[in-house]
């Protein structure tokens, strides 16, 4: 399991689930791996609620800037992830703010709060990705062909305490 392997990289340091990968798998692509393990069910995500055209950021033409698999969501969360474990001095961007003693009453606020905000923000990063999109503008200049974005979640859950799993 994915989860398991974070011990790998804590206790050894320089070893990242692409070189494991590498190691095990043959010539095998590390997202295809990482798909398949979150296919089978051996690694967990963050929890996701619709579906993929429900989660994305709409642009005013009607299309959806998000990946059309929700998996996807879980391998750029785990590739983030894995790029700062072998990047420490080049990180991506991976932030996340909870507490552990919430009131109840508080949830349905929050999660609405946290929407709204972040709907705003991913709307803006769509605006700004939009106009730099050479699909969608031709006529951008630069060189090479990248992928890149940004995701929020929400999530909740009872409080478990430390040692509980």
């Amino acid at each position: 399991m994915i989860r398991d392997n974070r011990r790998i990289f804590r206790s050894k340091g320089n070893v990242c689930f692409q070189q494991l990968v590498k190691l095990y798998s043959g010539d095998a692509p590390v997202r295809a791996v990482l798909d398949e393990l979150m296919r089978v069910g051996s690694s967990r995500g963050p929890p996701m609620e619709g579906s993929a055209c429900s989660n994305g950021v709409h642009s005013k033409d009607g299309g959806n800037r998000q990946d059309r698999h929700p998996r996807s969501d879980t391998s750029d969360l785990v590739s983030t992830i894995d790029h700062n474990i072998c990047h420490p001095d080049a990180p991506f961007f991976q932030r996340k703010v909870s507490y552990d003693n919430l009131p109840s009453e508080a949830l349905p606020e929050l999660k609405k709060l946290a929407g709204e905000q972040s709907q705003a923000l991913l709307e803006l990063l769509d605006r700004w990705m939009s106009e730099r999109d050479r699909d969608a503008n031709p006529r951008v200049p630069g060189t090479g062909r990248m992928r890149a974005g940004v995701g929020i979640y929400y999530f909740q859950e009872d409080y478990k305490g430390e040692n509980e799993p």
